[in-house]
């Protein structure tokens, strides 16, 4: 959903280069800061039981 919005406000390749910005700093914060990606991943498990 939320990509469809990015992609209305700013046009395709706009859209497409924030995303990949995104997608880095999620792979950053995930790196530097393992306890809230386990505590993300945590949740996402608990939610399929």
């Amino acid at each position: 959903m939320e990509g469809e919005i990015v992609h209305a406000m700013f046009g395709q390749k706009t859209a497409g280069a924030i995303g990949q910005v995104t997608r880095l700093l999620v792979l950053l914060i995930a790196l530097t800061q393992p306890e809230l990606f386990n505590l993300g991943y945590l949740s996402l498990l608990s939610a399929y039981q």
